[in-house]
Parts: C-alpha cells; structure tokens; sequence
C-alpha cells in the first residue's frame, strides 16, 4: 500500500485478514478488535488511487463479500465478527427512517420500518427475496413493522421498494419475481421497458359490450366502465396493452427481477419473460472440419475468396443504393439514359436472389487451415458456419481417378545398295624378280625403288593384303592387283537392309484436375564448352541432359467420364555423335507434343505421328573413262539409300471411380506385364498380387488334402451307418411276415445327400476325393 497525501493505492495480493484490519485501523484511526477464529485471504488491488473514504468502502466491501462485518464499539474500537453473529453483538438499531439515504456501503445496519398502508406479511416475503444470505428479516406483528438487517447499500434498496409497496391501495397491484436462469435482469427489464412505452403511446381501445335489448316495462342496471374494463382487461393485456401504472426494479446481483402491476398485465409479462429468458448459444462459434479427400489449404484459400468476394459485393450494394438516392432525372438528362438506368436496376433486383448466399456471410468469418491434421477451422455464426460446411461437404469428395495410356509406336526401315569397281593407281615401283626352287618354277618380285611415291617402311601391300586388313563389310568383294601395270582394282556389291521398331508404353494414374509427370531414361552428359589452360590442358565443361520419355498430363473428367487431357510428351533419343572442335557432341532426336483433347473412356485417340520418307541416290566414277558407254561401267560406282520412318502416339484413358475398378485395372496390367514371373512372395510385402511362399502353398495343399480326407471318413461312417438301418429293417420285415423292400443307394446319389461330390486330383490322377460342392 503507497499512501501519498489524501490519496490511497491500494494493492493487497493473497494478504492475511490481520493485515487488511491493520490497514484499516490506520485508516479510521480506531483500535480493532477480532473475533477469535477469524481469517481470511484479502485480494483487492486498485487501479487507481483513492481517498480515504473511497478505500474505506473498498475494505469494508471486501470484507462483506467474505462475510465479515465491523461493528462500532464507542469512538475507539471496532469489533470485527462474522457476519451471521452481528446481531449477538449488539448492532445498534435505527428506529426512525433516515432522512437522507444510506451510503453506498458494505457496513451492517438494523433498520425498524412501520408500515403503514400494507401488511407485513405481505411485504416480508418480498423483502426477504433480496436480502443477502447473512441478512435477517423479523417480523413485528404488533406494531406492524419489520426489524431489517444488512448492509446499508442493500437496506437504502429495500426501504424504496418498501415505501413503493407501502401506499394506500386504490388500485390493486401485484408484485412479482421472476428469478432469471439464463438473461441478465437488466436486459429484460430494458426490453420490457421498450415494450410497454410501445403499448402507453398507442391509444388504449375502449371496450365495447353490447347492451342487452330491455324489454318495455323492464328497468336494468347500467353497465359501467369499470365493469366493461374488468371483463377485457385480460384480453387487452394478451394482445399486448399495458393497463395502468408499471414499476420495474432488476437485481443484477441476484439476477431478479421485479415487477409490480395491476394484476391483469401479469399475462403478458410471464409470456414475455419466459420467452427471453431462455439457453442462448454463443453468436460465434468455432468448429474444426476435419477433410477426407480434399486439401485443407486450396480448400482454405477457396473459401477465403468467396469471403472476399461476399464482402465486395456488399460494399457494391452499399455504393449502388448511395447513387439510388441521388436524384434520378436532372434536366440535362435524355429519356433514354434514364431509361436505361432504370432497366439496369431492375436487373440488379433480379439478380439479387442468386448472390443472396454470398451476401448473408458476416466479415467476422475466419477460416484457418491447419496443415497437419488437413482439417479446417471455422470461426464465425453459425448460420454462416452452416453455409460454409454446406460448401465443405460439396468440395471434399472423392475425385475419379483416371488411368492414362500412352503408346509410341516408331517403325524405322532403310535400304542401300551400293556397286560398282574402285581403282588403286600404285606409285610407279621397280621390281626384282627371283626364280626359287630346284627348277626355278617359282617366281617372286621384289620392290626396289618407286616412283612418284615413297618407299615403304613396311612390307609392301598388295590387294589382297587390302583385303584381309581393310575389312570393307559384308557384300560380294574382290580385289584384284595388276603389277605389271601398278594398278589395284576393288569390285564390290553390297545391299543393307536394316529394320527398327520401337514400342514403349508409359502408363500413369492421377486424379481429376492434378497435373501428373512420368520420366522414363536417362541424363547423359553433353559438352557446353571447351577451354585450355595456361599450361596448355584441355578442359571441358559439360552438362547432363534427360535422354528418354517425358510425360506431363493434366486430366478433366466429366460426370458421363469424358476426359479432357492437356498433354505435353517428349521423346528424346540419341542419334549419333559428331566432332565438333576434337569434342564428340551427340545429335539428339526430339519428339515432341503438346495438345489439348477429349476422348471418351477407354478409347483410343491418336495424339500424333509423322511419317518420314527419303531416298538418295550417288554416283561417283573416273572422268572420261566413266561415260563410255558399256565400258564405262568399269569406272563407276553408284549407290542408292532409301529411308522411311513412321512416328505414331495413341492415348487411351480409363476413368476409375471406385476403388473396385482401380483394383481391376491393376489385376489386368500386372498380368499383361512381365511381374507376375518374378519372385515376388507375400512376407515383407501384404500385397494381394505378391505369390504364396512355396512353403506356405504346400501347408495350404496338405490342410486341404487332410480336410478332404475327413470329409471322405464322415461319407464312409455315412454309409455304413445306413446299411445297418436299411438290414435293421429287412430283419423287421421277415419278423412280421411282409415283403422286404430294399432301397439301393448309388454312390452319387448318396454323394448329392451328403453335398458331397468326387472330382479328379492333380496329386493322384486315378484317384478320386470326396469334397465339398
């Protein structure tokens, strides 16, 4: 506590009950005196500071609320008890009223009132109704008063109510108490208060009576006014008219209500009261949505939009009604324009139904998405959290899936022929010619010297020679050398065929309206640049490029399961190298699509294809010699090569919708695929299509084969068990003299009773095994 001059700050905090009495008595500059066993934990921390009596009344309030009073023992002491006990210790009481209203305190005052019009007993059960619980209230027949304690601020309360009631009674009146549950006593004496100023402004209806026809000669009493307003007194209250004067008095403390009026506006009253007071919900409220197929954030942002979008259509209407009110023909103005205006708010009106959704959202609206647990969290009225989970429910459905197919077919063929006879002019070259053998048979030659040419370090090449290390491919090849004439003659025909066809099928699975990639191939490396060092190395840079299939759809899917795909494919392919600065830089084949196309389910489209066709023709021979007709063929050569390639892309679509047919579809490829010829066992994998474990499979077989076995011992114990009834009854029908009757069972029909039937198996060919239809 910081005391500066007259003003106070108070700041007591869990303080002992000894503590704030030390405090007080500082305060009051009075001894107190505490009741043995008293205590209590004061919390009471001010905001702004105090004067002296203002902290007073702070303390002594504090005080009462933990049921603690003072009371004054002459001008130096204060005694401190309980308040339930302070009437033991000798209170004093007021007997006259004062003539100047009670402080506005916590402090216990015993107060006599003489009522003077109205009877105790009807005044004490109203008096006791608001009262707090250590108050007390007694009854003094004799004199007709009431002996009232508690605290000043409560007693000035109930001395008013008592000098209202107290009156001489002209008209009657009723008083009431309504103990509210869920509204706040002083809102609905508010409202209250509204309606009944609504009902005396409005001119009060005279009752009309119809005057029964008197009969001559028969004298009857008028009917007066009061009569005719006592019989529709309780009508007129029910429609809502307030007769008489009406006095309204609410306890926010005790959350009460008190009404006192002439007994006929009571009907009006409890209908009006039991209707306000009743269980509110809260006007905001917060729900999480918890999401099963959609995404808590594009949900969010959606949402958020329409928000959006609902409050600039608010502030649209709000301008649009401004410039209504603006004059709507000025002189300058043409007939036509206002014409036109005018159709153009009829319009405006017309349309307002559709965008009434949007319009009803409050911009108290929030919408949060929480990402890990892909739920949404919705703030705002409930009607407008109605609304939005109307949007949800709508939103968050499961989207058909689509399985999309694409076939590449490339078809590549070449032919070349090639023929003709190339020459080899030697340089001019003398040879030394050797006879060997016993007779000199055999003669061989000897290069020595050349001319126009240069020695040889090696041997000496011949045609033949040419042959063997040349390797000049497949075809008819000769070679032929004529020494004598230096000369080296090649004669060769050759045709290549080559034949190419690619199929490559990239399948992939997405849902409606999600881009899906498939990359199938690989990153190669390809040289950018090549630079040398100071030190004269060679360095070269490079990047990898993605060599293969590339395949990026975008699917939309219609409810009859027509597909619309955006679809962009690549096929990229090595053609082969070449030199470009001592560097081997690939030539790269590019194929590649883009398109936008609709395709019913499981149809085949064609996306594209192309069709190459080439063809080449080459000549080369000798001049002069070439062209002689006949002989010129000796000196010629020509080829030809022809080239066709055929490109085509096919795409098939498969809506699946439910998880039946996207089970179906896997079935189906993996058994057109090679996966089913793996080892791929069920263990690690649960997965439907994983193989039985060999072991497994034979555990399954051998249950099987024991089941079977006992199925085939109960049709045996079966049949047994009906040849001793059947001679059991033979033996009864020789005893008694009859003809016997015998029923022969066949071995199928005693199968078909027992729902047993044979069947062939894989173990045993020859043998037979009862079991189970």
């Amino acid at each position: 506590m910081k005391r500066t001059g007259r003003m106070i700050s108070l700041n007591f905090r869990d303080a002992p009950l000894d503590q704030v009495l030390g405090f007080y008595a500082e305060l009051t500059g009075r001894t107190v005196i505490k009741a043995p066993g008293l205590n209590a934990t004061i919390t009471l921390r001010g905001q702004t500071r105090l004067t002296e009596e203002e902290a007073k009344q702070a303390i002594e309030t504090v005080l009462a609320m933990h049921n603690i009073t003072m009371v004054p023992l002459g001008d130096k002491f204060l005694k401190v008890v309980q308040a339930a006990a302070v009437r033991q210790e000798g209170i004093p009481t007021q007997i006259e009223l004062p003539e100047v209203a009670f402080p506005e305190v916590d402090r216990l005052i015993s107060q006599i009132v003489e009522l003077k019009y109205v009877d105790f007993k009807e005044i004490q059960p109203i008096i006791q109704g608001l009262m707090h619980g250590y108050g007390k209230i007694q009854a003094l027949e004799r004199t007709n008063a009431l002996l009232i304690t508690d605290t000043a601020n409560n007693l000035q309360r109930i001395l008013e109510i008592i000098e209202y009631l107290d009156r001489p009674m002209i008209p009657k009146m009723e008083t009431r108490i309504y103990e509210l549950r869920y509204a706040e006593a002083g809102k609905v004496a508010a409202k209250l208060q509204e309606l009944i100023q609504e009902s005396q402004q409005k001119p009060t209806p005279q009752p009309q009576v119809r005057r029964p026809v008197t009969p001559p000669g028969v004298i009857r009493p008028s009917v007066t006014r009061a009569v005719q307003a006592q019989v529709t007194s309780a009508e007129l209250a029910e429609r809502g008219i307030i007769r008489g004067k009406v006095k309204m008095v609410s306890d926010d403390r005790t959350n009460i209500l008190i009404i006192i009026s002439p007994p006929e506006n009571f009907a009006f009253f409890d209908k009006i009261v039991s209707v306000l007071d009743r269980p509110v919900e809260p006007e905001i409220v917060v729900k999480v949505v918890k999401l099963e197929y959609a995404n808590a954030e594009e949900i969010a942002s959606i949402l958020n939009e329409f928000i959006g979008a609902a409050k600039a259509e608010k502030e649209a209407r709000g301008v649009a009604a401004a410039e209504a009110e603006k004059p709507v023909l000025t002189r300058a103005q043409a007939l036509e324009e206002y014409i036109s205006k005018q159709a153009q708010r009829a319009l405006q009106r017309a349309t307002e139904a559709e965008k009434a959704a949007i319009g009803r959202l409050s911009p108290s609206t929030k919408i949060l998405a929480d990402k890990r647990t892909n739920a949404l969290l919705l703030m705002g009225r409930r009607s407008d959290i109605a609304a939005l989970e109307n949007i949800v429910a709508k939103l968050d459905v499961m989207l058909p899936q689509v399985l999309i197919e694409a076939v590449i077919m490339e078809v590549g063929l070449s032919d070349e022929v090639q023929s003709g006879i190339d020459w080899l002019q030697r340089s001019m070259t003398v040879y030394n010619e050797e006879r060997l053998g016993p007779r000199g048979g055999i003669t061989i030659r000897h290069p020595v010297l050349s001319f126009g040419g240069a020695f040889g370090e090696g041997p000496f090449l011949d045609a033949s020679k040419i042959a063997r290390d040349t390797g000049m491919g497949a075809g008819l090849t000769y070679y032929t050398t004529f020494f004598d004439l230096n000369l080296d003659a090649v004669i060769h025909l050759v045709q290549r065929s080559a034949n190419a066809r690619i199929l490559q099928t990239p399948v992939i699975l997405t849902t409606d309206n999600t881009e899906a990639k498939i990359i199938v191939g690989e990153e190669r490396p390809v040289v950018t640049s090549t630079s040398i060092t100071d030190a004269g190395m060679q360095t070269s840079q490079y990047e990898y490029r993605n060599i293969g299939i590339n395949l990026t759809v975008t699917p939309r899917i219609n409810p009859q399961k027509f597909v619309v795909l955006e679809i962009n494919q690549q096929a990229d392919d090595f053609l082969e190298t070449v030199k470009i600065d001592e560097n081997e830089v690939p030539v790269i084949i590019k194929r590649e699509m883009s398109a936008e196309i609709a395709v019913a389910n499981r149809e085949t489209v064609v996306l594209g294809g192309l069709v190459n066709r080439s063809r080449r023709r080459t000549e080369s021979k000798i001049p002069i010699l070439g062209d002689i007709p006949l002989l010129g063929a000796l000196f010629r050569d020509r080829g030809s090569v022809s080239n066709r390639r055929e490109l085509m892309v096919l795409i098939t679509p498969y809506v699946l919708s439910t998880p039946e047919e996207l089970k179906e579809e896997t079935r189906r490829l993996h058994r057109a695929s090679l996966a089913h010829t793996t080892d791929w066992y069920r263990g690690w994998s649960a997965s439907e299509l994983a193989k039985i474990p060999p072991a497994e499979l034979r555990r399954m077989r051998k249950e099987q084969r024991r089941k079977h076995k006992l199925q085939l011992r109960m049709r045996l114990d079966s049949s047994q068990a009906t040849n001793r009834i059947a001679t059991a009854t033979v033996s009864s029908t020789a005893s008694t003299g009859s003809a016997p009757r015998v029923t022969i069972v066949s071995p199928a029909d005693l199968a078909a009773e027992t729902n047993f039937a044979p069947r062939k198996t894989g173990a045993d060919p020859a043998g037979e095994e009862i079991v189970p239809r």
